[in-house]
């Protein structure tokens, strides 16, 4: 029974089983960016990935009422790494990470997405982004800025929502009695064109390609016909479209994302209220797995021959 427990506690030593991305009050903390060991040396893709984050956490915070930002960042760099001092980690491996950063994928190309296998409010595998998404400014044109589509994949990631936007399909909306507001689903790419209706209080279809986070919300002057774009918070039950043929509404049962987020995420019962005043800026930390050393140990003592038990240390 002894070697037994010796070695249970052995594998939960190795497997670093309780590293994982957590919420404390309404930051989240360890959370691992690992970038692939393919990936040439480059102190510039810290700094950007640093960037994004901080980005991303601003964002965040107003896309969910000022309840959730990016506490406690870890970047995991390669071992072969050498021009920067790092700190040298303890569980954290490229294998955990929940935010990876890697080459051209051959089925995405540069265009980030999530490993989203799980049902609606299941957490997902990991979120994939490439160096030349993080590095080249260009591609902010196609897809938008950094933070936000890190926002974006990560209610995949966290909370398991889907898109509320499906490619090729004209976008489609309905008035909002309460405030002249427009709440549009559409497709992804980021050109917007619209239509000026065909008399002052009439219904008029957009075709828009413009989509971030889960929710558009098109203000318009009626009188102008002049129309801005403005993107705040994911959808909650005032703004969602459940009649919209989208992913979000085929696999959450019609529900809009704040409900997901709120009620079957895996933050559902954390019971998170707004924080007051601004969130804090994420702290970073920098660390590189050294290359592993195994040594075995054995232990051929008389006490060890009657239990019948030889034990094997990987330091």
């Amino acid at each position: 029974m002894a070697s037994e427990a010796v070695a249970v506690l052995l594998l939960v030593f190795l497997s670093g089983s309780t590293f994982g991305i957590k919420l404390e009050g309404n930051g989240y903390t360890d959370v691992l960016i690992a970038i692939n060991p393919v990936v040439p040396e480059n102190p510039l893709l810290i700094e950007r990935i640093k960037e994004m984050v901080s980005n991303a956490s601003s964002v965040l915070f107003t896309a969910t009422e000022d309840k959730f930002y990016f506490e406690e960042i870890t970047i995991l760099v390669p071992p072969n790494w050498s021009q920067g001092d790092y700190g040298r980690t303890k569980t954290e491996t490229y294998e955990k990470a929940k935010i990876i950063i890697n080459e051209e994928n051959r089925a995405y190309g540069d265009q980030p997405y999530t490993l989203q296998y799980g049902q609606c409010g299941s957490e997902s595998r990991y979120i994939h982004l490439t160096t030349k998404f993080i590095l080249d400014d260009e591609l902010i044109k196609l897809y938008g800025p950094r933070g936000k589509v890190l926002v974006h994949e990560w209610a995949h990631l966290r909370w398991g929502v889907y898109d509320e936007f499906d490619d090729g399909q004209i976008l489609w909306g309905r008035n909002s009695p309460e405030d002249s507001t427009w709440i549009l689903h559409g497709t992804q790419n980021r050109v917007l064109l619209w239509e000026q209706p065909k008399n002052l209080f009439g219904t008029f279809f957009l075709r828009v390609y413009a989509v971030f986070l889960k929710c558009i919300i098109l203000s318009c002057d009626k009188l102008l016909f002049m129309c801005t774009l403005k993107v705040t918070t994911f959808c909650s039950n005032k703004t969602h479209n459940s009649e919209a043929p989208n992913a979000q509404n085929r696999m959450c049962d019609n529900r809009d994302v704040m409900d997901v987020i709120f009620t079957s995420s895996v933050d559902a019962k954390a019971n998170v209220q707004p924080l007051k005043g601004p969130h804090p800026a994420p702290r970073f930390t920098v660390m590189q797995r050294g290359q592993r050393v195994v040594c075995l140990v054995l232990d051929v003592s008389g006490s060890m021959r009657v239990s019948y038990c030889y034990i094997s240390i990987i330091v």
